[in-house]
């Protein structure tokens, strides 16, 4: 690593930064706002792919430095002692030259300072949780029936947490493997908050990047790689809110790091026990321990090892359920959300099938290989960004998919190659695109009777202050192929032309009942809280259920 490259990564985390601040409050069935978003997230994973002048990346970072400070005081009122003591720490650094740990010092201060944790924060840590208070009584929390009564147990609303099935519910079953609950169990006998693992795990990330990069000879740039950090609060924020995958990145950052196979073999494989993303650099992983004649086969050994010493009691007991609870986040029917190119299927602009980002996510993945394998000495520092662009297809792209592949490449010592893409890589990422596309046409014009099976007609709208909390429907179900569903429980979400405060849309309850194929009925939706009360706006009532889909588009306005 060298600052060519960790110049281009910086400019990486900080362009998605931004993209995360802008869209945050998403909008989904704004075409422009959704097309500005899709290209947002695009354009920091090419930034992982080049190189930049190093006197330039320099002079940004020192920029970064200058600003973030401001940051702090103004965005997150820190106190204005904080923020001296900031400067003054930097100053110090730079002066007598010692930057790096500068950086690392003032980071710790600067974080410190807008320090707050929630005892759960998201469905998954909850459930990872729960799943660990089950092992200690003897269950397994693998099997759903354990799990269901999650959100009762801890008296949480599924309302604000719950992750939506389109065929209604939430998710309440354990998602990932047995790592995830696992650490979780020294917090659960404490009584505290879950979330204190993650964040001893971010910090413990931090401090291992500065030992591989000291061991690296290469401790110059850590300022690069600590100025995202603190631009982007969400590095911070996620660990001590319920997002745990900082845990997976340190044991894959530890893996990466390690001259010993066995080691790098046992890293690993605590890795992929904590979630399913390590798996998608396996392949480029062995490719590269291949090509750069390691021993690939005691490094698949070991991993494999770890993974069925931590794992292979529950496959034993119940291979059925944990296989299929491992599988959940792809296989399951859930809502459709996020910040990838899907929001144009989900948000009723442009329907494509959902099967369809599946297979782009194959076909990606196939085309990086086949990239690698060729190219190998062109992207030999760049394979374990890949990812990045398979998880671009997903879905549910949400930011904690995306946002630390671009810890990895520190693990890697060496200068980076000055390189243009070449004509055979622009030629496989065209013939990709052109497949894509193609895709994209047969799974919208030969699934489209999903989207034209369900009818709403909207009968009478209740405001009051300006707010829409109530609305009276007709819906109807006449399934466009003989394939479909002979009854559907159809399920409702309002859609607002304006920014929401979370990302499933708002939810609305409604009196519906099972509808018959043929069949129609009077539906009155409405809204479980005030804050799922869309203003006198533009909106869209999407009815739902499985892959079944429809859009109202309501101006309240042609009801006042």
């Amino acid at each position: 690593m060298d600052w060519k490259k960790a110049g281009a990564i910086n400019l990486s985390q900080v362009s998605l930064a931004v993209a995360m601040l802008i869209f945050a409050s998403p909008d989904y069935i704004n075409p422009g706002l959704d097309l500005a978003m899709v290209i947002s997230i695009f354009i920091p994973g090419l930034l992982l792919l080049i190189r930049i002048n190093e006197n330039i990346a320099k002079k940004i970072v020192l920029v970064e430095f200058l600003l973030i400070g401001l940051e702090y005081l103004i965005l997150f009122q820190s106190p204005l002692v904080i923020v001296i003591l900031y400067y003054i720490i930097l100053g110090i650094g730079y002066v007598f030259r010692r930057a790096p740990e500068a950086t690392v010092v003032a980071f710790f201060l600067l974080t410190f300072s807008v320090f707050r944790i929630n005892f759960f924060g998201t469905d998954e840590i909850m459930i990872d949780y729960y799943s660990a208070y089950l092992f200690l009584h003897g269950l397994n929390p693998y099997i759903p029936y354990n799990t269901a009564n999650v959100y009762q147990f801890y008296h949480v609303s599924s309302l604000i947490y719950g992750t939506p099935i389109t065929t209604g519910g939430v998710v309440t079953n354990l998602n990932y493997p047995s790592l995830s609950f696992l650490l979780l169990i020294p917090v659960v006998i404490l009584h505290i908050s879950p979330n204190f693992v993650p964040l001893s795990f971010y910090f413990a990330t931090i401090i291992l990047l500065y030992f591989i990069l000291m061991k690296h000879n290469e401790k110059s740039i850590l300022p690069a790689l600590i100025a995202p950090l603190l631009i982007n609060i969400n590095y911070f924020y996620y660990p001590t809110g319920g997002v745990p995958d900082v845990i997976w990145v340190f044991f894959l950052l530890l893996s990466l790091s390690s001259n010993n196979d066995t080691l790098r073999g046992i890293a690993y494989g605590l890795s992929a026990s904590v979630k399913q993303f390590p798996l998608a650099l396996l392949p480029f992983y062995i490719i590269y321990l291949y090509k750069e004649r390691k021993n690939y086969k005691k490094f698949s050994l070991y991993s494999a090892l770890t993974f069925l010493f931590l794992n292979g009691y529950f496959i034993i007991l119940s291979p059925f359920y944990y296989f299929r609870d491992i599988l959940y986040p792809v296989t399951a029917s859930l809502i459709g959300i996020g910040f990838g190119p899907s929001v144009f299927s989900f948000g009723g602009i442009f329907y494509v099938y959902k099967q369809f980002f599946l297979v782009a996510m194959i076909l990606v993945f196939i085309s990086e290989i086949y990239v690698f394998m060729t190219k190998y000495r062109d992207f030999k520092l760049d394979w374990v960004v890949f990812p990045y662009f398979v998880f671009l297809f997903e879905y549910r792209v949400l930011w904690n998919y995306l946002m630390y592949w671009s810890f990895l490449p520190y693990s890697f010592q060496g200068k980076s190659r000055s390189r243009k893409f070449l004509k055979s890589e622009l030629k496989t990422a065209a013939i990709s695109s052109l497949i894509l596309i193609s895709l994209t046409l047969f799974y919208h014009f030969n699934f489209s009777f999903y989207t034209h099976s369900v009818h709403v007609e909207v009968l009478k709208m209740q405001e009051v202050e300006g707010r829409v909390y109530s609305i009276l429907l007709n819906v109807s179900y006449d399934p466009y192929v003989s394939t479909l569903p002979s009854r559907i429980f159809p399920q409702f979400r309002i859609l607002p032309n304006s920014p929401m405060i979370t990302a499933n849309g708002y939810l609305w309850k409604s009196n519906a009942t099972w509808l018959s194929k043929n069949s129609w009925e009077i539906v009155n939706i409405s809204s479980p809280i005030s804050s799922f009360e869309p203003h006198l706006c533009r909106f869209a009532i999407e009815t739902y259920y499985g892959n079944l889909q429809s859009f109202c588009y309501i101006n309240p306005y042609q009801f006042s």
